[in-house]
């Protein structure tokens, strides 16, 4: 009979150390410990060691920094419709987001079609002539037969 094990979270473990859940992750990953996200639990056996690595490397910290937030999606059509009948001066006043303009695509090479020379169709020679053989002379008939 094993005795249960306790767990910690690895967001929870990385506030604890100040590190961000994603140097954790990176950390976890580089010492084998199976961890797939920050709500991902490891036991206590592998929270000490990532502690003392983290500790040892100098990677701890006083306060867990901000995790950078990943960029906002395009608001939904009903708050944008909503946000332009409110303040259309405000949206006038600010500044338009940047759009990469796509890459400039290179027309394909053209190749030209090999030069087809047209060969003079080959003119059939006549065969030669040759002439009948003489047809055998028959004696003139005398009339008796």
């Amino acid at each position: 009979m094993s005795l249960p094990t306790k767990k910690i979270r690895v967001h929870e473990l990385a506030k604890e150390l100040g590190m961000t859940n994603t140097e954790l992750l990176t950390l976890c990953n580089t010492m084998g410990v199976e961890a797939k996200s920050q709500s991902s639990s490891i036991i206590e056996a592998q929270a000490d060691r990532l502690r003392r690595r983290a500790e040892r490397d100098g990677l701890t910290r006083p306060e867990q920094p901000e995790e950078a937030k990943p960029a906002k999606k395009a608001p939904a059509k009903k708050a944008a419709a909503k946000k332009a009948t409110e303040a259309p001066v405000a949206e006038a006043e600010e500044e338009a987001p940047v759009v990469e303009a796509p890459p400039v695509m290179k027309p394909a090479p053209v190749v030209e079609a090999p030069k087809v020379v047209e060969q003079p169709a080959p003119v059939e020679q006549p065969a030669a002539q040759v002439e009948a053989p003489p047809s055998p002379i028959t004696p003139p008939s005398d009339g008796d037969e």
